[in-house]
């Protein structure tokens, strides 16, 4: 490698990218994308994208490399790679946050009371806003105050979603095909550094982050709390301009494909007919519905647990989890206590 940095615009296209990079006898550190002329000065390249085909193939280009926007200014949006996020990243620099070899950033918040009789596995839910070009984007905090709604000898685990454009769903992308091996290699080290079996190991989280506690739920036998998970790229791509970027090839296979095949293997494995709570709260209300109901419900409805939000105070997808937070912090603490939950459909008003 010659220069740690190299600085591209959306006008020389993809072939000029290649082609700097050749020139640089491998992969900077940091690449300064111009889109100077497409949209406002301080939108970043992912807004860019929206409006240019030209720039959706060189955000799907460096995306595939393993880069990730994390400053956008005066036209110019600047990526870090992947294996430097560590030297950019304040929160990891300074302890707050830390991070596998593999590079998984992750936040530990040990049990008040210590030894922790349980764990829970947080995952991340979606960034504030395509204008959002900060690096925490992939680690925006679902339930920033939990420990004040369960017992104090619990101990949560806070996983970011490192991947994609807007997130990885913490499955596997193109640039890292062992993202979902290296996620569930961090939750199975954690637990077993406290001494806590999978049953003892609840995964949470909403949206993007319910993605991820169903997937990782369901491949890993673990009870779970998975709230309006987006288990479709349809919506997202047919209805919201693809606002996710799922419709290129950042990832290997659709979320309709990866969530069919994990429920089969789910249902072959022999983890549906433990004596393990699972639950989905989702509302019939959500545009998320249409989708959750013929690849879980029709499904799963024997081994899971689904509850159906009715209140019309859901009006969105994003009202679910907001106007639902009495039901999950109940549902999450059944988990934790081991009640157990009729599986099943069950109303909730």
């Amino acid at each position: 490698m010659k220069d740690a940095v190299l600085a591209v615009s959306v006008d020389g296209g993809v072939d000029a990218l290649r082609e700097a990079f050749e020139q640089n006898e491998g992969r900077p550190n940091w690449l300064h994308v111009s889109h100077e002329g497409i949209g406002a000065s301080d939108a970043n390249l992912m807004l860019a994208a929206r409006r240019d085909s030209r720039a959706r193939v060189l955000l799907d280009e460096v995306t595939n490399r393993g880069f990730y926007s994390f400053r956008v200014e005066d036209s110019v949006t600047r990526l870090v790679h992947e294996e430097s996020i560590r030297y950019l990243w304040s929160q990891v620099k300074d302890g707050s946050y830390a991070i596998t070899p593999d590079d998984v950033v992750h936040l530990l918040q040990p049990a008040v009371d210590a030894p922790a009789r349980k764990l829970v596995v947080v995952f991340s839910a979606m960034g504030t806003g395509m204008a959002d070009t900060s690096i925490n984007r992939y680690f925006v905090h679902y339930f920033k105050k939990l420990q004040k709604f369960i017992a104090k000898d619990i101990a949560v685990l806070r996983i970011a979603d490192l991947g994609g454009v807007k997130g990885a769903f913490y499955r596997d992308t193109t640039f890292q095909p062992r993202n979902f091996h290296r996620i569930a290699g961090l939750i199975d080290a954690t637990a077993k550094e406290l001494g806590l079996d999978r049953r003892q190991v609840v995964l949470l989280g909403g949206s993007k982050g319910a993605t991820g506690a169903l997937y990782h739920g369901l491949h890993g036998g673990f009870p779970f709390l998975s709230v309006d998970p987006i288990v479709s790229d349809d919506f997202y791509e047919s209805t919201m301009a693809d606002a996710h970027y799922t419709g290129s090839d950042i990832y290997p296979c659709s979320k309709q494909e990866l969530t069919s095949r994990l429920v089969k293997e789910f249902k072959v494995s022999g983890k549906a007919l433990d004596d393990v709570s699972r639950i989905v709260l989702t509302s019939s209300r959500s545009p998320q519905f249409p989708y959750i109901e013929p690849l879980l419900v029709n499904e799963l409805r024997s081994e899971l647990t689904f509850l159906d939000a009715t209140t019309n105070r859901i009006v969105d997808h994003g009202s679910v989890l907001t106007e639902t937070l009495h039901i999950q912090t109940m549902a999450l603490n059944a988990l934790l206590f081991d009640l157990g939950t009729p599986t099943g459909v069950l109303e909730m008003p």
